[in-house]
């Protein structure tokens, strides 16, 4: 008689995955790009972008991205950079009214000629 080999049940393997060491993201280092009037512009650190934001050399409507951003987003809609945007005063309101002043020395007599 011959004797098999006990087989016991085999437990399914976990797949393996990498160990990496997991890397501190340090928003305040990261590099910022900026796309102004269809031109790639950078890197900068955070606070040199947020002093051309604050400057209005960029706008609330060009697009950013840095390390992490999946693709490049209007920069009033990134979070880190909404503090910035909120030291901007308001846009001027412009009247639709046109506002004219009135000088009598411009008048007809301006235009007419004096006898001498």
């Amino acid at each position: 008689m011959q004797h098999l080999p006990s087989q016991s049940p085999v437990a399914p393997r976990k797949p393996q995955t990498s160990q990496r060491p997991s890397l501190a993201y340090d928003a305040s280092a990261a590099l910022w790009y900026t796309q102004v009037k269809r031109k790639k512009q950078g890197p900068f650190q955070e606070s040199d972008l947020g002093a051309l934001i604050l400057e209005e050399k960029v706008k609330a409507t060009d697009y950013v991205w840095t390390v992490g951003m999946l693709e490049w987003e209007a920069a009033s809609e990134v979070e880190a950079l909404r503090k910035y945007f909120s030291q901007l005063p308001p846009p001027i309101a412009i009247s639709n009214t046109l506002q004219t002043t009135s000088n009598p020395s411009y008048g007809l007599n301006f235009f007419t000629r004096r006898a001498a």
